[in-house]
């Protein structure tokens, strides 16, 4: 049995098919989409989508055509290899991963005989806190810091234009951490 609908768009008439099991209402048909992972997407958008997607394959298909083959070859070796696999240094104190730090004092002067004197106490924050958990000269921190090599999986931006990246440690870990706070 099959359910004729006509939409009607703005520059002409579609017509979209649906088809229900037999043996089950239109109701039971519904139930059963709703148990399936479906999304509902107008007409217009998904031919828009698809015509893209083949655009795109074309190109994809254009440019490995023309490209040179043994640097594709060498490209996917690199690849099997990881070594094409984007990595940083995650900052770490104590064990604990570092994912920002807050400026807590910042005195620099100079003395009568020209002396430079320095107090730069900065504040931690550590994964899984939100406020600052340990409070540390600046050149205590920078020698103390273990760095850890980390993978990248994602890199983004946030409305206020900072990257911010998705990181996975050696154990599987993902962390979200912001640019400034890596290598």
């Amino acid at each position: 049995m099959a359910k004729d609908e006509t939409k009607k768009g703005p520059l002409e008439e579609k017509k979209i098919t649906a088809s229900v099991p037999e043996g089950k209402t239109g109701v039971e048909a519904e139930g059963d989409k709703k148990k399936k992972n479906t999304v509902e997407v107008d007409a217009e958008v998904l031919e828009k989508l698809l015509k893209t997607v083949e655009a795109y394959g074309k190109k994809i298909e254009i440019l490995t055509e023309v490209a040179d083959k043994n640097r594709l070859t060498r490209v996917e070796e690199m690849r099997a290899q990881g070594k094409l696999v984007k990595k940083v240094n995650l900052n770490t104190f104590e064990g604990k991963v570092i994912i920002g730090w807050k400026k807590i004092k910042d005195d620099v002067h100079i003395d009568q005989q020209g002396r430079l004197h320095e107090e730069q106490i900065i504040g931690l924050v550590f994964e899984g806190e939100t406020t600052v958990g340990k409070e540390m000269d600046l050149r205590s921190f920078a020698r103390l810091i273990v760095k850890v090599p980390c993978e990248v999986l994602e890199e983004g931006k946030d409305k206020e234009g900072n990257t911010n990246f998705v990181i996975q440690k050696a154990d599987g870990k993902e962390i979200k951490i912001d640019a400034k706070f890596i290598n």
